[in-house]
C-alpha cells in the first residue's frame, strides 16, 4: 500500500551521505553453478550462446545439458546438441578459466529411458558408457537429473547411484557426481555420501489448476498466501529446502535454482482485475499459462517499467499487466536481477552450499541489447561480494513541460529494481545549485508536495538506493505551477 510522505523543506541529510555504509566484510565461499544446455549452443558452437560468450569468472561449476537416457543402456546426445565439437569448445574454455565441467545425463520426461537403462540387465554396460563418454571428452564429472524421480524408482535410483560412484572412484582425480531434485528428499538424504552437489529445483510451482490462485514460479517465501480454504502455504523456495533439510541433507551440499526461465498468465476471468494480473488472485475461468518463457523473450516483449513489481513478502519479480493499450491483462513471474542477488543472499543467510542456475541461454539478451548477460553478472556480484548497480528511476508523472494547477502536487516513478528507497530533489534552477525541497522516501514511489509557489517553473528529479549503493539521478523534468 501506498504511503503519501509530506516533504520537508532544504533537509540536511544529502543523498550521497545516506547512500554510505561500513565496507561489508568478504562473503564466505558459495558454488555458483549454471546448466549450459547444448541446443542453445548450437549444433557447431554456433548457437544463441556459444561457449566463447560465457562469463567463466561469474561460475564455480558449469553443466553441459544433456544426454538422453535410452532404454536399452545407450546414450543419445544427438538431441541436444552433445557434438564434439560443443564439448571441446567449452570444456576448453572452461579448463582455462580453471572451472570444472559436468556432463549432465536426463532431463524432463527422461525417467522412462533412466529404468530401462539402469533395470539390471542394462546397469553395468549404461555406467560404463556415461563413464566413457566422461573420461573421452574431459569432463570432470557427472549430474544426474532424473525426472521424475517416483517411490517405486528407490531401489533402481539407489543401485545406479552406488554403482556410479563406485566407478568413478576407481578413477584418479576422483570425477564429481551431482543431483537435480524435485523429489524424494528422503532417498536423496540416504544416499547423499555419492553426491559433492545436489541442486534442489525451486521453480516451477505454479499453474492454472483446479484449487489454486496465480503464483509465483519461484518466490523466495510464501507470503502468507494460502491455497484457497485452507491454511497450506503456497510453494516457496524456503519451503522446499526446508523439506531437504528435515530429511537430512547437509546444508552445505545444497543448492537452490534461480530460473533464467518464467511463466506468463493470461487472460482469465473472475480475478479482482477481471484477468490474471498479480499473484494470489483467484479466478472463475482458468487464465492461460505458458511455461518456461526465457528471460530474453520476457524482458524484450513484455517488459516495461510501468509493469514491474516487487513482491517484498513472497520476495519474487513480476510484471503486472493491466489496463495496458495493446496487451491483454498479464501476470508474468520471473527471476530479474534483485531476485538473483536476493536468492543468492538467502544461500548465504541459509548456510547453505549456493545457487544453481537452468540456464544460461535463457537469460541471454540479444546482440540488439547492451549487457547482454546481465543476470548472469547480478549472480556474479552478488556472490562475489560485489552490488550492482542500481538503474536511475524513471520519471512518471507530472510530465515534463506540465502545468500544474493542484497547490498540492503528486510526484510519480516507476520503481527500480533492487531499491529500497528513493530521493526526491526538487529545484527552482534545472542544475540543482540551490535545491528548494528534498526528501528521502521510503520504498514509495510516489510523494507528494505542499505549497509550491504559484506562477513559478521546477524541476525534480528521483534517485534510487539501497544498502549498499546509490543510483545516478534520473532525468530532469521541468512543470510549472498555475497562478
Amino acid at each position: 500500500m501506498n504511503r503519501i510522505r509530506w516533504f520537508l523543506a532544504l533537509l540536511l541529510v544529502g543523498f550521497l551521505t545516506c547512500g554510505q555504509i561500513a565496507k561489508a566484510q568478504p562473503p564466505a565461499d558459495l558454488w555458483v553453478t549454471a546448466y549450459y544446455a547444448g541446443w542453445k549452443q548450437g549444433q557447431a558452437n554456433n548457437g544463441v550462446l556459444p561457449a566463447e560468450d560465457i562469463d567463466y569468472t561469474a561460475l564455480s561449476h558449469i553443466i553441459h545439458f544433456a544426454l538422453v537416457p535410452n532404454r536399452d543402456g545407450t546414450l543419445e546426445n544427438v538431441s541436444n546438441n552433445i557434438t564434439e565439437i560443443n564439448s571441446s569448445r567449452l570444456v576448453s574454455l572452461a579448463h582455462a578459466a580453471g572451472k570444472k565441467v559436468l556432463i549432465s545425463v536426463g532431463g524432463w520426461g527422461s525417467d522412462v529411458g533412466f529404468r530401462g537403462a539402469t533395470d539390471a540387465s542394462n546397469l553395468n554396460s549404461f555406467v560404463d558408457r556415461l563413464i566413457n563418454f566422461m573420461t573421452s571428452r574431459g569432463y570432470n564429472g557427472i549430474d544426474i537429473d532424473w525426472e521424475i524421480l517416483q517411490d517405486y524408482d528407490s531401489q533402481q535410483y539407489s543401485r545406479f547411484v552406488e554403482l556410479l560412484w563406485t566407478r568413478c572412484s576407481a578413477i584418479n582425480p576422483k570425477p564429481l557426481m551431482s543431483a537435480a531434485v524435485a523429489s524424494q528428499p528422503h532417498l536423496i538424504a540416504a544416499l547423499e555420501k555419492y553426491f559433492d552437489q545436489i541442486y534442489i529445483m525451486t521453480y516451477d510451482f505454479s499453474g492454472a489448476w483446479p484449487g489454486w490462485v496465480t503464483w509465483h514460479n519461484s518466490p523466495i517465501k510464501d507470503g502468507g498466501v494460502q491455497f484457497p480454504g485452507t491454511v497450506r502455504p503456497l510453494p516457496s523456495v524456503d519451503k522446499m529446502a526446508d523439506d531437504y533439510i528435515a530429511a537430512g541433507l547437509p546444508k552445505r551440499k545444497l543448492c537452490i535454482g534461480i530460473d533464467f526461465y518464467g511463466y506468463v498468465w493470461s487472460g482469465g476471468s473472475g480475478t479482482p482485475t477481471i484477468g490474471a494480473s498479480a499473484p494470489g488472485q483467484s479466478w472463475t475461468t482458468p487464465p492461460q499459462v505458458e511455461p518456461n518463457v526465457p528471460y530474453f523473450k520476457i524482458y524484450k516483449d513484455y517488459y516495461r517499467p510501468e509493469y514491474y513489481r516487487w513482491d517484498t513478502l513472497a520476495q519474487a519479480a513480476y510484471l503486472s499487466i493491466h489496463p495496458s493499450p495493446d496487451l491483454a491483462d498479464k501476470f508474468i513471474s520471473y527471476d530479474d536481477e534483485h531476485t538473483c542477488r536476493s536468492k543468492v543472499e538467502y544461500a548465504r543467510g541459509k548456510g547453505i552450499g549456493g545457487v544453481f542456475i537452468w540456464e544460461l541461454g535463457g537469460g541471454y539478451l540479444p546482440a540488439t541489447f547492451s549487457e547482454r548477460d546481465r543476470l548472469l553478472q547480478a549472480v556474479k556480484q552478488a556472490s562475489q561480494g560485489g552490488q550492482a548497480p542500481l538503474r536511475p528511476p524513471l520519471l512518471e508523472s507530472p510530465r515534463d513541460g506540465a502545468k500544474i494547477a493542484d497547490a498540492d502536487p503528486v510526484f510519480r516513478w516507476h520503481p527500480v529494481p533492487g531499491a529500497t528507497s528513493y530521493l526526491v530533489q526538487i529545484s527552482s534552477d534545472a542544475g540543482f545549485t540551490s535545491v528548494a525541497i528534498q526528501d528521502s522516501v521510503i520504498s514509495d514511489t510516489l510523494a507528494q508536495v505542499r505549497r509550491l509557489k504559484s506562477g513559478s517553473t521546477f524541476y525534480w528529479r528521483v534517485g534510487a538506493r539501497n544498502t549498499s549503493t546509490t543510483s545516478p539521478f534520473s532525468n530532469t523534468w521541468s512543470f510549472r505551477m498555475s497562478k
